[in-house]
């Protein structure tokens, strides 16, 4: 454990090597190693370092092969990586075609009243005319809230 905290050490970068630079210190210095990955946890609150940690401490217990168990934690946190970026941009894309509908309605609306001016303000003085565009307003303030919690991810 403590070669591959070494070896970490010298392929990180800078800010991630405080970190491992700290538990390889308390490892040599006789602490207890699974304390110091657990603590290596608690200080970098990321969930890939949570399975990083818990990994080396599940290897420090059982034994075996760490270059296995890192090329697992590794590959497991790399998709985990490219799946937020895949989420990110299908977000993206959801907001852009919202932004496009919404563009669509006033364009439509502002073509109507450029071929018809007269039509459109008939309907607009009417009580259901203004009725109805108020309702779209609404309909689209509504559906704006909605895609912007559901992108969010809080229903």
């Amino acid at each position: 454990l403590l070669a591959a905290f070494e070896s970490a050490l010298e392929e990180s970068d800078e800010s991630l090597r405080s970190y491992l630079q700290e538990v390889a210190v308390r490892i040599r210095l006789g602490d207890d190693p699974r304390a110091a990955v657990a603590d290596l946890a608690t200080r970098v609150p990321l969930e890939n370092f949570r399975l990083f940690a818990t990994s080396l401490a599940v290897h420090w217990e059982v034994g075996g092969s760490l270059a296995s168990t890192l090329t697992t934690v590794g590959r497991t946190v790399r998709d985990r990586v490219e799946l937020s970026r895949r989420v990110a941009a299908q977000g993206v894309e959801a907001n852009a075609s919202v932004a496009v509908v919404l563009l669509l309605a006033y364009l439509l609306a502002f073509l109507m009243w450029r071929s018809n001016p007269d039509r459109l303000m008939v309907m607009l003085g009417t009580s259901v005319g203004t009725a109805l565009v108020s309702v779209v307003i609404l309909l689209q303030a509504a559906g704006l809230v909605w895609m912007s919690r559901l992108s969010r991810g809080s229903f």
